[in-house]
């Protein structure tokens, strides 16, 4: 003690350095200890909030592009030397109007073999008619009459194959279009999206495909689901006619085995009748009468020959070669119209490659409709579910004050992935009374996908998140906080929903990250524990430590 006295007596500032770190402290102490105080009282009144009953709108947000009501790339169906373009690009055209030609002098002959074809499969197709010589009453008269009705029958059924099979290659065809109009849009959805869509695979050795233009993706993403969806109609449309078909074929079955049963027993009765006749008034006795009876025997059976009934075989063959002939005729008179490239609708001439004196081939009109213009947007996965067809829209467009309404009228279940984030295709129709816009630029939408009125609400920050899906919210009553586990409903802006756990009055505490949280306690507790420790090495010195 004495020793340490002495140092201090040696050193006279160190009694000083000693007073600050007191006086330091005490004052620090005693305005950390108001200012916590203050703090305090601040918290008590601004962090909590009264359950009151209100409205909640919850809303998904949502970005994208404007579209055209409707956009046609038109090509020609049969390829040759484009003869005329009636059509500039940015012209309004009409439904119907007339854009380009090929030359159809080909297309005309071919018309005309076909006809040709059809005449002479006519000529060489065998009669349809029953053998006229035999009985004209009792059981042979009725089994002719049979037999006619059962020719008819396979006719009628090999013409109903024929058609059948026709529609079913048309169906086909749109089939196989639609798979190379898929194929080609989904690359335009990875090159404008930057990813492959969800739902098929790659293989890891392929090629990493960049970004594209985010205002694009949109836009192709709507457009291929679009392909998918004409797609699966297509497809359900084949499976249709490929069942319309089967039955068709087995009713042809059907009738050539009935009419080969039916020509069967003519025939049987036939013999047996021109036997016994024979056998009867065949003259005996003389080789004139032997003679007489061979040469009949010979013109019998000729005339019997050419009086069969033709064959259920043989007439469907010969229907089938005239149905065949027609269908040429019928492809022919399609490809001499589709000779005239014509507009499927009121619009606007986007883009134009045909050239007159060029091959029609790979070349096409782009054709915009002039109707109420759309948004092609993309949701979230995390919200898509919240989204509904007829659910109201507001839109603002890059460019353009005015604020547009809209109706969500598609959703695309074909998502597309950029990195992390996995979206889906929402297309949105505006009102009619909406005005005209650039196709194209970029939009904002805000989709109102619920609102509850009357309800009971709390701010959004009370709310918070549990294990499982569970939420709660912490009740301010007496001084004291309680956690209460509660149901929410639709989620605003600035307010949640609460369908169970709480009722009108309760305070809730808010949990807003915005707010500076109490530091009294903690600021005046370094403030002390600071100089203390000063003092400590003020006193190892004293001592002689360190």
């Amino acid at each position: 003690m004495r020793a340490a006295l002495r140092r201090l007596r040696a050193h006279p500032w160190l009694c000083a350095a000693i007073a600050f770190v007191l006086a330091a402290g005490g004052v620090a102490g005693g305005y950390f200890g108001t200012r916590g105080t203050a703090a305090s009282a601040a918290t008590a009144q601004t962090r909590t909030e009264t359950v009151t009953t209100g409205t909640v709108k919850q809303t998904v947000s949502a970005t994208g592009t404007l579209a055209p009501a409707q956009e046609e790339q038109l090509n020609f169906l049969v390829s040759g030397q484009v003869t005329t373009v009636a059509a500039t690009t940015g012209q309004k055209v009409r439904k119907g109007q007339a854009l380009a030609t090929v030359d159809s002098a080909a297309l005309a002959a071919a018309q005309a073999q076909a006809r040709a074809q059809v005449a002479s499969a006519q000529a060489t197709a065998s009669p349809s008619g029953a053998p006229s010589g035999g009985s004209s009453g009792g059981t042979g008269g009725s089994l002719t009459a049979q037999v006619k009705a059962a020719q008819q029958q396979v006719i009628a059924a090999q013409h109903a194959v024929d058609l059948a099979q026709a529609d079913v290659d048309a169906a086909q065809q749109s089939v196989d279009n639609d798979v190379a109009t898929n194929t080609r849009l989904r690359d335009a959805q990875v090159a404008a999206c930057g990813s492959s869509a969800s739902d098929s695979s790659t293989s890891s050795d392929a090629p990493s495909t960049s970004a594209g233009d985010p205002t694009d993706c949109p836009t192709a993403m709507v457009a291929y689901q679009a392909s998918a969806d004409t797609l699966a109609a297509d497809l359900a449309v084949l499976d249709a006619k490929l069942g319309t078909q089967r039955s068709n074929t087995k009713a042809l079955e059907t009738a050539i085995a009935n009419l080969d049963l039916l020509v069967g027993r003519l025939q049987s009765t036939g013999s047996s009748a021109t036997g016994s006749t024979h056998g009867a008034t065949a003259p005996t006795g003389t080789s004139n009468g032997t003679g007489s009876r061979s040469g009949s025997s010979a013109a019998a059976a000729a005339n019997s020959a050419a009086d069969q009934p033709a064959g259920a075989a043989q007439l469907a063959a010969d229907q089938a070669a005239i149905d065949a002939a027609q269908a040429e005729v019928t492809v022919a008179r399609q490809d001499l119209a589709a000779a005239v490239l014509t507009s499927p609708t009121d619009g606007r001439v986007a883009a134009l490659e045909l050239e007159k004196g060029a091959s029609s081939s790979g070349r096409t009109i782009t054709i915009v409709g002039t109707g109420v213009q759309g948004v092609a947007v993309t949701v979230p996965l995390a919200q898509i579910d919240q989204v509904k067809t007829g659910q109201r829209v507001t839109v603002t467009a890059d460019g353009s004050r005015a604020v547009l309404h809209g109706t969500v009228t598609a959703i695309g279940l074909v998502s597309s992935s950029s990195g992390s984030t996995t979206a889906f295709p929402v297309t949105v129709r505006l009102d009619a009374d909406s005005p005209r816009l650039y196709d194209g630029v970029g939009a904002d939408a805000v989709i109102t996908t619920g609102t509850a009125r009357a309800v009971l609400v709390v701010p959004n920050s009370a709310v918070h998140a549990g294990p499982a899906g569970t939420r709660t919210v912490t009740v301010a009553s007496g001084g004291r906080t309680t956690t209460v586990p509660v149901t929410v409903g639709l989620a605003g802006d600035d307010v949640t929903e609460i369908k169970t756990g709480l009722k009108t009055g309760q305070q809730v505490v808010l949990a807003d990250l915005g707010a500076q949280l109490p530091s009294s306690a903690s600021s005046a507790s370094n403030g002390l524990v600071g100089n203390v420790a000063n003092l400590g090495k003020i006193a190892r010195f004293v001592r002689g430590g360190n």
